[in-house]
């Protein structure tokens, strides 16, 4: 039997408001594919001082009903285009490229078996 549902959505912009503003973040996001959607509504977030880090779960392939998250390379890009370096949330806390992401969205699959990265404020 089918059902429908209303839920309500919100913005990270709208909830945070201004009241962290001057403090340190760390935001966590684990949104199963939604990502880039939820940056969309963080751009304020993003900007703020000191800017935040972010630790984002990003699958390639996986959990996703197509053949790849559409939306991979785009919320690379986005912090790229903020200002932000991305590294590997592992024990080397790799740094990732821009040719990094273009070579694991070509071969539909990434060299490791991360899904897991730091999202940092260049200095």
């Amino acid at each position: 039997k089918r059902f429908k549902r209303v839920i309500p959505v919100n913005t990270l912009d709208t909830l945070l408001g201004d009241r962290f503003d001057g403090k340190n973040l760390f935001i966590k996001i684990d949104v199963e594919g939604a990502e880039y959607n939820v940056l969309r509504g963080a751009l304020k977030t993003l900007c703020i001082s000191p800017r935040p880090t972010w630790f984002i779960e990003i699958c390639l392939n996986e959990f996703h009903p197509g053949e790849i998250n559409p939306d991979y390379e785009a919320t690379f890009d986005f912090f790229w285009q903020h200002g932000y370096e991305v590294r590997m949330a592992n024990k080397e806390f790799t740094l990732v490229t821009h040719s990094d992401i273009k070579s694991w969205v070509a071969n539909k699959s990434s060299t490791t078996n991360n899904f897991n990265y730091l999202f940092i404020p260049k200095s």
